[in-house]
């Protein structure tokens, strides 16, 4: 099966970061960690400084890269 890969844009999100799944709508909220609704599955790196997370909806299964820059 193959994976819905979506961007969003660190701009795009609320004041608190959170944002909506782009396939299923669940809000991801940086807040929630119980990894129930989603997991930060990767931080890429440019240089020193964090570019961009990978995270994994666990609802819809779409992989997400929030960019930050």
């Amino acid at each position: 099966m193959t994976k819905n890969v979506y961007k969003v844009d660190l701009s795009s999100t609320d004041k608190e970061g959170g944002f909506s799944c782009p396939s299923c709508g669940i809000k991801i909220d940086p807040k929630d960690e119980n990894k129930e609704i989603y997991e930060v599955v990767e931080v890429k790196m440019r240089g020193d400084v964090e570019h961009s997370a990978i995270i994994d909806c666990r609802k819809c299964g779409s992989e997400i890269e929030l960019e930050f820059s």
